[in-house]
């Protein structure tokens, strides 16, 4: 009857949501903070792309001729007067510089500010609420993960956030305006040439795209490698007495550096795909640059294009291109990102099996007798195998000392730990003045 009511009282696991959606969750408390960042990211990627233009429309004016008769002025985007002669539009072309770089400086600052200030937010929140959970975490998950695994996820995992924000949230937005606005410029001034220019983005992405489950499988060994080596070290230093008094130090050391090289193979392998996605990147911009100076050249002799226009052209090209490299290095922190998140919530969403009712009482105390009653103890409560404790029967009586013999893994320690509710029992109660203590408050106990 006990058990049945126990069982009903248990709250159901929740649905694991995927580590994408389960960040997200954390970043809606920082979306103005979020929303500021985006924005001047994408004004800071906006403001260098004015360069081609003005550098352009310098060159159609610099080869115009400086004689200024029934000349119409110099345009610029169409509807802005640059001037009619050359000293007009090279006066023009050096204030416009003058003022973007300025603009460029003050963008760069509140662009890191603001990417700093809501990523280090969101990795402290993450962090503040998964040590939260650590410290009310019943004891026997803590025995499970170890406590290296666990310093990992709290500190390592939790650091690894910050670029994750900063690549899969800022810089993924950021991207689409660095990508479309540089193409539509690109078919505005010759849809031809930029057809051409923009058929070498589909093959760079695909080619990005086809490696990153390689990446991604690569970052989580390096992950679980790197926290293996940290466990071996920790439990290296912790037991350096027994070690040395045994003479096992060279075992000790071709143990550590065992994992050490798997560390290494590790990164080596990501580095690897990785060089190759910039080889591919790399590889193809120059092609498209190539196909664009050489049907760019073609229009400007048959008088289809100024030699400015064909500036401003190549510029965006090289714009265009930018976003689909830097994929590399976004898919790289993304995955990176996720891994972290994954771990991190897998702790968030482990259920302590110690678990309160949702109105438990205060524990009273009249004499302080303890009795265990037909207690059953297994840490495999599922399937009950290897039972530390089976069926145990004990009154320990107030204002009496009792002792608890038995030899090493006996469940001396069990016992002491049932008591104060560190683990539950698989079947049977432990009573407290006739009170269980499963329907008291832990805190009370």
């Amino acid at each position: 009857m006990y058990q049945e009511e126990e069982e009903e009282q248990k709250p159901q696991k929740q649905e694991s949501v995927s580590p994408l959606k389960y960040g997200l969750r954390y970043l809606k408390k920082y979306r103005t903070k979020l929303a500021f960042a985006i924005f001047w990211s994408i004004l800071f990627a906006i403001i260098p792309m004015q360069v081609p233009i003005i550098t352009g429309t310098l060159v159609d004016g610099l080869t115009m001729g400086n004689s200024s008769i029934d000349k119409p002025p110099l345009l610029l985007y169409g509807i802005i007067k640059v001037g009619t002669s050359q000293y007009e539009i090279l006066s023009f072309s050096l204030i416009s510089l003058m003022i973007l770089a300025i603009a460029y400086g003050i963008t760069s600052h509140l662009r890191i500010s603001s990417k700093a200030i809501v990523s280090r937010n969101f990795a402290f929140e993450l962090q503040r609420v998964l040590i939260s959970k650590l410290e009310f975490l019943s004891l026997d998950i803590h025995t499970k993960h170890g406590s290296s695994d666990l310093l990992n996820r709290a500190i390592i995992d939790t650091n690894n956030l910050k670029p994750f924000v900063e690549a899969t949230i800022i810089k993924s937005i950021t991207n689409v305006v660095r990508i479309s606005y540089p193409l539509l410029m690109l078919f505005v001034i010759d849809p031809f040439i930029a057809l051409v220019a923009s058929s070498i983005l589909p093959a760079q992405y695909f080619i990005i795209k086809s490696l990153q489950s390689k990446i991604s499988e690569v970052s989580k060994q390096l992950r679980n490698d790197k926290a293996r080596l940290t466990m071996l070290l920790k439990e290296d230093l912790d037991g350096i007495e027994t070690i040395q008094t045994s003479n096992a130090e060279t075992y000790s050391i071709q143990k550590i550096s065992k994992q050490i090289e798997k560390v290494e193979e590790a990164q080596v392998k990501g580095q690897r795909y990785y060089a190759l996605m910039m080889g591919f990147a790399w590889g193809l911009t120059g092609l498209g640059i190539a196909l664009t100076w050489w049907l760019g050249g073609l229009a400007v002799m048959s008088g289809d294009m100024t030699l400015g226009q064909l500036v401003i052209f190549s510029g965006f090209v090289l714009f265009a291109y930018t976003p689909v490299r830097r994929l590399t290095q976004v898919v790289k922190d993304h995955h990176r990102g996720i891994v972290a998140i994954r771990h991190i919530q897998e702790i968030l969403e482990t259920p302590s099996s110690i678990e309160e009712y949702e109105c438990p009482t205060n524990l009273k105390i009249t004499h302080g007798t303890i009795i265990f009653r037909n207690v059953s103890f297994s840490f495999n409560k599922k399937h009950k195998k290897n039972p530390v404790l089976k069926n145990i029967n004990i009154k320990i009586e107030s204002k009496r000392i009792t002792a608890i013999v038995g030899s090493s893994g006996s469940g001396k320690s069990s016992i002491l730990r049932l008591i104060t509710r560190l683990y539950d029992p698989s079947e049977g109660q432990v009573l407290i003045d006739g009170q269980d203590i499963k329907n008291v408050s832990i805190k009370s106990l």
